[in-house]
């Protein structure tokens, strides 16, 4: 006789149906319980011993200063050397316009710290002063570089182009070198319209400045200069740097436009106005 089925008790629960997996999902289950229980096991016992990541470490790379230029070569010449915070005062009595090419800095050798505020200009050393710092763990230089003076700081400018606008004259330009050849006469080129038409402007002489820095003194500033080229007249000059970033610095602290600095110039009066 059949069996009679036996009735569960009211206010039992009814048995949960366990889901059924096929076997390629059974067995991705199964493993990927087995490795996160592998991966906790493995975790916790290195948080106990201490141990590090075996994941490969990035290699310091070893200080390393500049190469060298070889200055001696025909056409560069030494022009001048100075205190590194006061290295604008040199460009400052020079009559020619320059434009930075580049900046070299030594890896993990030195660090060079910028006074002021960097405004528009953060590394121009011809508007903001800068000192030159070792940055080695006893903050001195090192052997290898104690008997063989190398360059950690670099700045290249070339020459505007500015020289050549303006014909030579005994009184007003000056030339170091006699074998230079003469520069064309200006030419004020201007379109129909009366406006002046843009010209690139180079350098017939493609000047060089080097301004570097070396291991033996980190508070000197060493300038070399390749070709020689005319003075520019003062009407032709840009702007002093150093002036005009500290103008910029004084009108960022006084909350002043560019606007109201060009009217305080004209009429004094109006800088004093709130």
């Amino acid at each position: 006789m059949p069996e009679t089925p036996i009735k569960k008790a009211k206010g039992t629960s009814r048995a949960r149906k366990v889901p059924k997996f096929s076997p390629r999902t059974a067995a991705s289950v199964a493993f990927s319980l087995r490795s996160h229980l592998h991966l906790n096991a493995r975790d916790s016992a290195e948080d106990e011993s201490g141990s590090e990541s075996d994941a490969p470490k990035r290699r310091k790379r070893k200080p390393r200063a500049l190469n060298k230029i070889n200055h001696s070569k025909s056409g560069w010449r030494r022009v001048g050397s100075s205190h590194t915070a006061e290295i604008f005062k040199t460009f400052e009595g020079w009559y020619n316009d320059y434009t930075p090419h580049g900046y070299e800095t030594a890896e993990n050798l030195v660090e060079v710290k910028h006074l002021g505020h960097p405004v528009d200009r953060p590394r121009d050393i011809r508007a903001r002063p800068f000192i030159v710092q070792w940055i080695t763990p006893d903050r001195d230089v090192p052997q290898q570089f104690s008997n063989d003076p190398r360059p950690v700081f670099r700045v290249e400018y070339r020459c505007s182009g500015s020289c050549g606008d303006v014909p030579p004259s005994d009184d007003s330009q000056n030339l170091s070198d006699s074998d230079h050849a003469p520069v064309k006469e200006h030419k004020d080129l201007r379109a129909k319209n009366g406006k002046k038409k843009y010209q690139k402007r180079t350098c017939p002489q493609a000047v060089v400045i080097h301004v570097e820095v070396y291991s033996n003194d980190l508070s000197k500033a060493v300038i070399y200069q390749r070709g020689t080229h005319w003075e520019t007249a003062e009407e032709y000059l840009r702007f002093s740097e150093y002036i005009r970033q500290c103008i910029m610095e004084y009108a960022s602290l006084a909350n002043m436009t560019a606007g109201r600095i060009k009217r305080s110039k004209k009429n004094p009066a109006v800088s004093g106005q709130n």
